[in-house]
């Protein structure tokens, strides 16, 4: 939601809508089955965070700036 501020605008998002909450829970719950030593989970945690909440070519828009030529074609989610 847009928002006006004394300073001008703002974007409110709230924190449950943010994908960065919902890599957090699952990176909370990779490292709480590590710890316990179920790896199996840790592994589907870890893939669930980075995977699955991939979506789209590495760097999106900015794929083509001078800081991102070279690293988006490394990065980019496999098929």
């Amino acid at each position: 939601m847009l928002v006006s501020t004394s300073s001008g605008y703002a974007l409110s998002v709230p924190r449950e809508a943010r994908e960065v909450t919902a890599l957090e829970t699952h990176v909370v719950r990779a490292r709480d089955a590590l710890a316990r030593e179920q790896l199996r989970l840790a592994r589907t945690e870890t893939d669930m965070a980075a995977l699955g909440l991939w979506r789209g070519p590495a760097l999106g828009e900015a794929a083509e700036q001078p800081f991102a030529r070279g690293t988006a074609g490394a990065t980019s989610c496999p098929p």
